[in-house]
């Protein structure tokens, strides 16, 4: 499942039919660009270019400002409840330090 099949998955357990979907599109929109940000940095780090303590701690902070991205669209309220912390919590899909050992740079 993609990141926007994912999103729409979460949304719609979260909000039912009464999500705005102009808010949505937004949503989508800023999804859509962390995922071709995301891509290149991926790359990188399968590729030995960059390490998984420097993968991390890109792809950390880039999905920190697609939240407060979202947060702004949405308002805090609606992100606490789409996300399950308030705005503002840093984004920490992934330990540098253990990527770091399992992605050493080449």
């Amino acid at each position: 499942m993609g990141i926007e099949e994912n999103m729409k998955e979460v949304v719609k357990k979260r909000f039912g039919d009464s999500s705005d979907n102009e808010k949505l599109k937004q949503i989508r929109g800023i999804m859509r660009t962390f995922e071709k940000d995301w891509r290149p940095m991926r790359q990188d780090v399968l590729s030995g270019k960059i390490d998984g303590r420097e993968y991390f701690s890109r792809l950390n902070a880039r999905y920190s400002e697609a939240q407060d991205q979202i947060a702004k669209v949405v308002g805090a309220e609606v992100f606490e409840r789409l996300y399950g912390h308030p705005p503002g919590v840093p984004a920490q899909l992934g330990d540098p330090d253990i990527a770091a050992r399992a992605y050493p740079k080449r």
